[in-house]
């Protein structure tokens, strides 16, 4: 029995020895200038994440309280009728009087627009709000995991100047198990948020091919090819991704203890041909798709938008996407120059480059963070089918505040007298074949609204008789327009 624990004990100290010399002669542990070097980078950008997570945490808390200030306001304007409804004047009377009296007629109506908007408005803020959602849950794991990983290399870099000052008798091997724990850690991490990254970049692509399809720049066939195509691409790059950083941050720690040959240098260049090569492809794409949406929202805006006050802020709107989007770009390849020194310096075991690699992956990471914060106003809160909505509802609105002064109808601006050409040219979204009523019906289906109040029966090329019969009996039954005695001679005249 003695024999047995002596045996034991010469094992252990034995094992215990060894792990101690693989320490000493692992040719990566870091000279104590660059440790230092490693953690004052480190402790830096830790506390500038702490303090962008805390701004982002008020940011989500202001939002909140804005958004139910303005839900508790709706609320007390819907209970109380008298609150924020002002008496209309004498021409928005006539007006509301000559839409009502053409209801006959099958024409469209201010109160039908209003509730088609509010519609389309709900929709369109339950996707508002699922998108925050997604992209708040994306970029608070991309800081937090950030912030773990510059945690696991502060205690490997703090180890490694501890252990220096311990002379190898004093070294005992579980403080050298735990400094490997946390160079694998830090290092798995830090591959590992690169995925978050590029996933955040798939999602701010996915948006922009979306309200592509929703501003008609692309067809409904090409939407869906690309949406499937790079769904399932994305997935396969998770996958994939996902297996080869679990493999380095194993592998990375066995070949640590000596247990495995170092095979490591194949998974750091694949990780580098992936990262980079997803990078580059969700760089270009979602440029692409902004590009196609501005484009084809400046080209509505300036076709349709008769107030040039209302055009030139939504230029100003869109304007700030393109900026924040070259923001983006640019710290995406920040990401991709880290990804490069990154591969070299496990490859090369070179300190000075990883020391570069450890202050451009965390300064992208942080640039990229807030740019995504700074783009979350104009790429949420602004939205395609918002604007459009807008434009449409400001076209009909001109028409049924406008005066007639020919028999025509009272849905045609005052001295109109175009031709149809004229017409066609200036209509919204430029939908062929579709004039007068027929393009609001269009329009409204073209947002899944009804078109039966939108009857292309009521077309505005009646004959002439028919529309003096109908502007007659219009004169007739609005007595508060004209004076009692205008109304006196009118029916004598008739009869």
């Amino acid at each position: 029995m003695p024999q047995q624990i002596l045996l034991q004990a010469n094992f252990d100290s034995t094992s215990s020895s060894q792990i101690v010399n693989i320490y000493l002669n692992d040719t990566f542990v870091k000279e104590s200038s660059y440790a230092i070097a490693s953690l004052g980078i480190s402790s830096f950008f830790l506390i500038s994440f702490i303090i962008y997570l805390t701004v982002f945490i008020g940011f989500l808390l202001t939002e909140q309280f804005r958004k139910a200030c303005s839900d508790c306001t709706k609320k007390e304007e819907s209970n109380d009728p008298n609150s924020g409804i002002s008496k209309p004047s004498s021409q928005e009377q006539q007006v509301d009087e000559r839409t009502n009296s053409s209801t006959n007629y099958n024409t469209p109506t201010a109160q039908y627009y209003s509730g088609w908007k509010k519609s389309h408005s709900l929709d369109d803020t339950s996707k508002i709000n699922k998108n925050q959602k997604i992209m708040f849950i994306l970029v608070l794991a991309l800081v937090v995991v950030q912030c773990f990983a510059l945690t696991s290399r502060m205690v490997s870099d703090s180890m490694s100047l501890i252990i220096k000052d311990i002379s190898p008798n004093a070294l005992n091997e579980s403080t050298v198990v735990a400094f490997f724990l946390f160079s694998c850690a830090e290092l798995g991490l830090t591959f590992g948020n690169m995925i978050t990254t590029i996933l955040i970049m798939c999602f701010v692509q996915h948006v922009f091919l979306i309200t592509c399809h929703k501003v008609n720049a692309i067809s409904d066939k090409t939407f869906r090819g690309l949406n499937i195509s790079l769904n399932i691409f994305n997935v396969i790059y998770f996958l994939l991704s996902s297996g080869i950083i679990v493999t380095i941050s194993i592998g990375l720690f066995l070949v640590k203890l000596n247990a495995v040959r170092d095979f490591l240098v194949t998974l750091y260049v694949m990780c580098f041909v992936i990262d980079s090569t997803m990078i580059i492809l969700e760089t270009v794409l979602f440029n692409f798709f902004g590009y196609m949406v501005v484009r084809t929202i400046n080209r509505q805006s300036t076709k349709t938008q008769r107030d040039q006050t209302k055009l030139c802020v939504k230029r100003k709107h869109f304007a700030k996407i393109i900026i924040l989007q070259g923001a983006l770009s640019f710290c995406a390849l920040l990401q991709l120059l880290a990804v490069v020194f990154e591969s070299i310096a496990k490859s090369t075991k070179t300190p000075g480059i990883e020391l570069a690699y450890y202050f451009v992956n965390s300064f992208g990471i942080l640039s990229f963070a807030v740019v995504v914060l700074f783009l979350y106003n104009p790429l949420f809160n602004y939205p395609a089918n918002k604007m459009k909505i807008e434009e449409a509802t400001d076209f009909v609105k001109e028409m049924l505040q406008t005066e007639p002064t020919t028999p025509t109808s009272p849905y045609f601006p005052k001295n109109s007298a175009r031709s149809d050409t004229s017409r066609r040219d200036n209509q919204f979204l430029g939908v062929p074949g579709v004039e007068g009523s027929q393009y609001l019906s269009a329009y409204s289906e073209s947002f899944g609204g009804s078109s039966t109040s939108l009857d292309s029966s009521t077309s505005c090329d009646s004959s002439t008789k028919h529309l003096d019969e109908e502007v007659r009996i219009e004169e007739v039954i609005k007595p508060q327009a004209f004076p009692a005695a205008s109304i006196t001679q009118i029916l004598d005249s008739q009869q």
